[in-house]
């Protein structure tokens, strides 16, 4: 097989459109599922409508984790194709995806259903299945007899939670197949880019994407953004207060989760406590940010503004005292048998399932995949080596909890030694990107968001205008993951699993 046929760039790097080879389809399918058990990750998948025809270009991006870069490729196809999922899994919520948005059937696909229930896809419904390919050939299908029955929950929850449907067939309490169903808040932020009236409003609506991300995904937005500018150079300062406040992020939320996964065996004392301090450090982004979620504060070419020695010591001597409360609660936890009985075994996802659908994140991780884009796919503006927190094996609750833990516990220290530094943070900590994007250049951009990997990818016109944007949040990799850990649960667990996973429902609704 012949790699060169793909484009490749480097995270936040742009080239000239014209340079994303288009070949046989034979030829791509074969490309990309061997570039994929050679270790290359699916990044995005998806059916790009050419003008004034009945084809759609299909475009499939990989990430090579050795070769810190993506490789780009793709293929005109009409009304239907051989479907890669068979193959590998990771391209299985993108090819449905595909058809929904566009009517093409991704033939040999056996679990063709739908996403996000798009009316419009044009696919008749008798089209849809449900029964499904698991490695090894295994059909999981559709229960029968008298004793079996379903439960179907939501999309309207009891308590303050996303809308998204979910549908579990039973024997009895034992959950046989868990089928999820989103799309109930659907935003159309993918095309409301293509209209921004600039890129200012473009950053605002990005930070919606999922609210609980906004650092990540301003950061990720800012890359593209310098990428398709010509390669704005972010200063040191900037990139530190980057990484800072994506940090943070990801201690509140890892905090929040653990909290709540506290929450649902009954486990008081760490529920309470990490309540509070989860809001101890949005409190501490609101220092650095000037709002508790980071909302306008990372922009192209670094960050909105700098923090002075006062602020910086107060942030400093703040997370002195509320990093040993975070550590002392999740000890409390995870020294506690009753907790340790309730998480271990549950909600298990396999290592090799993991890798066939392309599992993601600290999901990813806790079943030992090396799955991390500060390691793998490094910002360009990255002068700071990241911090990289390990994997467990297990693939359960507890394995998922522990990686939260890690990662919540050393971003405390990623975040002291930055400020300990001596890195000057209230001086050149932004440089002026031009004006406009460059005309005719795609460019694909990743950051690590608490979740998994968040991934852009965009073109722009003759006029420099972006025409086409991608939006991938981790969630959309990980949705298949809790169908998974599901099987052969108690349908009582659902709760503790599906916190132990926490995916964002709105974005994978764009």
């Amino acid at each position: 097989m012949n790699t060169n046929i793909f484009l490749t760039l480097e995270n936040g790097q742009s080239a000239d459109a014209g340079m994303l080879a288009g070949v046989e389809f034979n030829t791509f399918r074969s490309a990309v599922t061997t570039a994929v058990k050679n270790g290359c990750r699916v990044l995005d998948l998806f059916a790009e409508k050419k003008d004034n025809s009945n084809i759609h270009k299909l475009i499939c991006i990989l990430g090579d984790p050795v070769r810190r870069c993506f490789k780009l490729l793709s293929t005109d196809v009409g009304s239907s194709y051989n479907a890669l999922t068979p193959e590998c899994g990771a391209f299985r919520w993108f090819e449905r995806d595909i058809a929904e948005r566009t009517g093409i059937i991704p033939s040999g696909f056996e679990d063709i259903k739908p996403l996000r229930f798009i009316r419009n896809s044009g696919i008749h419904p008798d089209a849809w299945k449900r029964e499904e390919i698991l490695p090894g050939d295994a059909v999981c299908k559709e229960l029968g007899g008298s004793s079996a029955h379903e439960v179907a929950v939501g999309p309207v929850h009891a308590g303050v939670i996303e809308p998204g449907h979910f549908r579990f067939q039973c024997f009895g309490e034992e959950v046989h197949r868990l089928e999820i169903f989103l799309g109930y808040q659907h935003r159309n932020i993918e095309k409301l880019i293509l209209s921004a009236p600039n890129n200012d409003f473009a950053l605002k609506l990005i930070e919606t994407v999922s609210g609980d991300s906004s650092c990540a995904y301003a950061w990720c937005f800012s890359q593209l953004l310098e990428a398709l500018s010509g390669g704005v150079a972010v200063p040191p300062a900037g990139s530190a207060l980057r990484i800072i406040s994506t940090a943070l992020e990801r201690i509140a939320n890892n905090t929040g989760t653990l909290g709540a996964l506290a929450g649902d065996v009954a486990f008081l004392p760490t529920s309470s406590f990490c309540g509070r301090i989860r809001g101890e450090y949005l409190n501490l982004t609101a220092e650095l940010a000037g709002n508790r979620f980071g909302r306008g504060y990372i922009v192209p070419g670094g960050v909105r503004y700098g923090i002075d020695r006062e602020v910086t010591k107060k942030i400093l001597d703040k997370m002195e005292k509320v990093d040993r409360e975070l550590e002392h609660a999740l000890k409390l936890m995870f020294d506690t048998p009753s907790v340790l009985d309730r998480f271990e075994n549950l909600g298990t996802v396999s290592g090799e399932d993991a890798a066939f659908y392309g599992i993601t994140g600290a999901a990813g991780r806790a079943c030992g995949l090396k799955c991390d884009a500060r390691h793998d796919f490094p910002p360009a503006s990255g002068s700071i080596e990241p911090y990289i927190t390990g994997t467990a094996n297990a693939g359960s609750v507890l394995a998922r909890a522990q990686i939260y833990q890690r990662e919540a516990l050393s971003a405390t220290v990623e975040i002291k030694e930055i400020l300990n530094s001596g890195i000057d943070l209230n001086s050149n900590y932004q440089s002026a990107p031009a004006a406009d994007c460059q005309p005719n250049r795609i460019a694909v951009s990743v950051i690590e968001a608490w979740r998994g990997e968040v991934m852009q990818y965009a073109v722009t016109d003759e006029n420099g205008k972006i025409k086409f944007f991608r939006c991938i949040d981790p969630s959309l990799h990980n949705w298949r993951a809790l169908e998974l850990a599901m099987r052969g649960t108690q349908i009582s667990d659902f709760p503790i699993c599906n916190k132990s996973f926490n995916l964002s429902y709105c974005g994978v609704d764009l």
